[in-house]
């Protein structure tokens, strides 16, 4: 196993090798789910101070019927035919960048963490920030922050 794992040069190819395998098991929605759920755990950890401990079972229970549900869902829209056109994606014009910005605000500390990112044509992040502010009165103002 670890002759296997030396041949990664990063643990981006890690993160590619697993997920290229749950798509291959056909189980790629429930691994999407799983880290979701790790995830929402860890922002509640932080924000709250409360720990989740959900048991592994309830956690794969969970997952099975998210999947099923997206199953039942992708049948429905084999059903139905759009009226409307797909909007394509196309990349920014050469010099443009692209800025995305959120916020999360804790009502209880009246904090807010704050997160920047500047991406240019080709997806490369070059810019990325993060901040926290406080005495912060609502959510709404978490967002005129962002």
């Amino acid at each position: 196993m670890e002759d296997y794992l030396e041949e990664w040069a990063s643990p981006y190819d890690l993160w590619l090798c697993f997920l290229a395998k749950a798509r291959q098991l056909w189980s790629l929605e429930v691994v999407y789910f799983l880290l979701w759920l790790i995830w929402s755990n860890r922002n509640t950890c932080l924000q709250d101070d409360k720990v989740y401990k959900t048991p592994a079972t309830l956690a794969a229970t969970m997952a099975a019927r998210l999947v099923s549900e997206v199953e039942v869902a992708a049948r429905r829209e084999e059903t139905i035919t759009p009226n409307r056109m797909n909007p394509c994606w196309s990349p920014l014009p050469t010099g443009y960048v692209k800025i995305n910005t959120d916020a999360a605000f804790n009502a209880q500390s009246k904090e807010v963490g704050l997160g920047v990112a500047v991406r240019v044509v080709n997806g490369r992040v070059l810019l990325s920030v993060t901040s926290r502010t406080n005495n912060v009165p609502g959510f709404l103002f978490a967002e005129v922050y962002a």
